[in-house]
């Protein structure tokens, strides 16, 4: 172990981030972890001597997904050690432990601690994380762990994600995560304010405000620590450039923030709403505590305050008992709110949740819910093109995320993916103001050419 944590080495590190924002927010800080304990990130088709699996547990897919893998890391970096933490290795240790080639599981109480416990591992070879999160936002967290210096991080070299919150006390029927990140725990509205403000002085752009149920934030704060009291702090920073919010669900969008902050300059026109269904008994089945009606109603609200907002939104299609008309009911709800940027999930029965106990006779089958979910993105693509058609000929401000084989690929507030000709890899982080041209062959994303040098 080395003792002076600047030190540098040339062993070699790769991260697999799966899952959430905050997943990918929390890989940045063990970047920085792997940097003060010797380690420098490998470069592609390098052998690694370290790799790190933060993984996901929220659908059976996204576990099968880590472990494929994980068993593809053991053969791509003969005798690297493998470490795996994130809410698949809270829920599940055993079975990831039973890997071969795995080195050590770790919960996610014990993220901060990985480096420390891969040089002095626990005697106990039975891997045990944490069951019962600490839910206290001033011990210690991943949030100390974030870099002291701007960084090309794990996955996204172009914005920086803002941690705000943690764990979830919804109590949706379907799903896993507030067993294994635990109770919603907010982070204080001056820790994110420092976040932020050390963020933009290394140059980021755009900032993510993330959290595992962020429409919670500050429930558990003392007044007037709520959403939007941050997001109106955050909108006021000097130097940002714009903001964006990884994931809200419809009911919580407030009455300040659709009518002081929604069409806020800075605020980037794009939500992506955690909405699961559109049919109003599924939605009761899943315990979420809105129906269609209102859901039609806020899209129709934010549209009226800012119409160049673009919609994505978390829909799951199969849920147990969703008859061919709830189906259609979702179907529609993608066409009559013009939700252009779905993440459709196939729905998944998770060990423990309500919804497991549902008898099989009501469970969709599999070849249907592949079939449904092939229409949904069907629905919003149909959706997506008339939003791409819309944009020719408009100056848009692009955040470029990357820059290679003279073109430079980025997104636009709305969050559309934009191609412009560049060659300078500098401009990756930057904001950019770029005319629309058309759209890719493949109708992938939109097609621009850069106003970079254009004379005012």
């Amino acid at each position: 172990m080395l003792t002076n944590p600047d030190q540098r080495t040339d062993k070699k590190l790769v991260f697999v981030t799966l899952g959430c924002r905050v997943n990918q927010f929390e890989s940045d800080g063990l970047c920085q972890a792997g940097r003060k304990a010797g380690y420098g990130l490998a470069k592609s088709g390098e052998t690694a001597d370290l790799v790190i699996f933060n993984t996901c547990s929220v659908t059976g897919e996204s576990e099968r997904q880590a472990r494929q893998a994980i068993r593809r890391a053991v053969r791509e970096h003969p005798g690297a050690r493998i470490v795996i933490t994130g809410c698949y290795a809270q829920r599940d240790p055993e079975t990831l432990a039973q890997i071969p080639g795995v080195t050590l599981v770790l919960g996610n109480t014990e993220k901060n601690r990985l480096f420390s416990l891969l040089d002095n591992p626990d005697p106990d070879p039975d891997p045990d994380p944490d069951p019962d999160p600490d839910p206290d936002p001033d011990r210690k967290t991943i949030l100390d762990m974030m870099p002291a210096e701007r960084s090309p991080g794990v996955q996204d070299r172009a914005r920086a994600y803002l941690h705000a919150q943690n764990g979830c006390d919804a109590g949706c029927t379907f799903c896993v995560i507030p067993a294994l990140r635990g109770p919603s725990q907010s982070i204080p509205l001056e820790r994110i304010l420092v976040q932020a403000q050390e963020q933009l002085a290394r140059g980021f752009q755009e900032l993510v405000l993330t959290g595992i149920n962020l429409g919670s934030y500050g429930r558990d704060l003392p007044l007037p620590d709520t959403l939007s009291h941050l997001v109106g702090a955050l909108l006021e920073l000097p130097s940002l450039g714009r903001l964006r919010l990884s994931s809200i669900a419809p009911h919580d969008l407030d009455t300040e923030f659709m009518t002081r902050l929604l069409e806020h300059p800075r605020f980037c026109p794009h939500l992506h709403l955690s909405i699961q269904s559109g049919d109003n008994l599924i939605l009761k089945r899943m315990r979420r505590p809105y129906g269609r009606e209102e859901v039609l109603a806020t899209l129709t609200a934010i549209r009226a305050r800012r119409p160049e907002v673009i919609f994505g939104a978390d829909i799951i299609v199969g849920f147990p008992t969703e008859s061919e008309a709830a189906f259609i009911n979702t179907l529609e709800l993608i066409q009559e709110g013009n939700i252009a940027l779905p993440h459709i999930f196939r729905y998944s029965n998770r060990p423990g949740t309500p919804a497991a106990r549902i008898p099989a006779r009501q469970h969709v089958p599999p070849a249907e819910i592949r079939n449904r979910a092939e229409r949904l993105r069907t629905a919003a693509r149909s959706v997506l093109l008339d939003i791409f058609r819309q944009h020719a000929g408009q100056v848009v401000q692009v955040l470029v995320e990357t820059v290679a084989n003279g073109n430079a690929q980025g997104k636009t507030g709305g969050f559309l993916p934009l191609t412009f000709p560049a060659t300078d890899i500098s401009l990756i982080g930057k904001l950019i103001p770029v005319e629309v041209v058309g759209m890719n062959h493949s109708d992938d994303g939109l097609t621009g050419k850069s106003w970079i040098n254009k004379p005012a």
